[in-house]
């Protein structure tokens, strides 16, 4: 987190530079207000470098995330279903490179995307996945509330 124009956004960028070079694959989604309503759109964006991997996940897993990704009809999948299948396909794409999960003005990421996204970065302890995330001082955040750690960026 850190004030509007302190370089947050920049600082993710050399990080996922950074990373790439050593053969992390990373993963990004960037929230926009436009989008802010649209459940799953963070989501949907964030995943589609994996959207050829969905095949690999047991059927019940392919199906939540197609249908939440809206890549498929049905009804709308639980979020317990949701994020159990998100982290299912994150840990399958991190067998072979580790993994970054990257995600900028996240006060602005969908709600339903931000609590599966904060669901499964609770659950990365002792895996090939980091998350990484930037917000604005002062704006609330659903991950300020599930006890990730956090820092501030200053001037």
């Amino acid at each position: 987190m850190g004030d509007a124009g302190v370089g947050k956004t920049v600082l993710l960028d050399a990080v996922a530079a950074h990373v790439a070079a050593t053969g992390t694959r990373v993963l990004r989604a960037r929230g926009a207000e436009f989008e802010a309503e649209v459940s799953f759109a963070g989501l949907n964006q964030l995943l589609c470098p994996l959207f050829d991997e969905l095949p690999r996940l047991s059927g019940a897993y392919r199906r939540a995330l197609s249908v939440a990704l809206g890549l498929s009809d049905g009804s709308p999948p639980a979020r317990m279903m949701v994020s159990n299948a998100l982290r299912a396909l994150l840990f399958r794409a991190a067998d072979r490179h580790p993994l970054l999960v990257i995600v900028d003005d996240l006060p602005w990421i969908d709600r339903a995307s931000a609590v599966v996204l904060a669901f499964v970065a609770r659950r990365l302890a002792g895996s090939r996945i980091g998350f990484l995330a930037a917000f604005r001082s002062g704006e609330e955040s659903y991950f300020a509330r599930g006890g990730l750690a956090s820092y501030a960026l200053r001037r």
